[in-house]
């Protein structure tokens, strides 16, 4: 089976029996597993060998954190003078 046949008979089906329009492309799924792997904490040269990527920078492309992970990351600075509960 080759990928527009896959595409054609599995991914576009499977689009509508979910209810899921507006874009979404197979290409999409590249970005979603790339950040949530991220968002994770997977390291960029294990994504890099995930994706086949020859570069760290396109890694950097596709793993896009989300605000709320970011925001997260920050707040790991709260309490960053008090003493540790023993």
């Amino acid at each position: 089976m080759d990928s527009q046949n896959f595409y054609n008979r599995v991914f576009v089906p499977a689009l509508e029996k979910a209810g899921i329009r507006g874009g979404l492309v197979w290409h999409s799924l590249r970005h979603t597993f790339a950040s949530r792997l991220a968002m994770k904490g997977t390291d960029l040269l294990t994504l890099q060998q995930l994706l086949g990527h020859k570069t760290l920078a396109m890694v950097q492309r596709y793993a896009h954190l989300s605000p709320s992970h970011l925001k997260s990351a920050v707040k790991v600075l709260d309490n960053w003078n008090k003493p540790k509960p023993e």
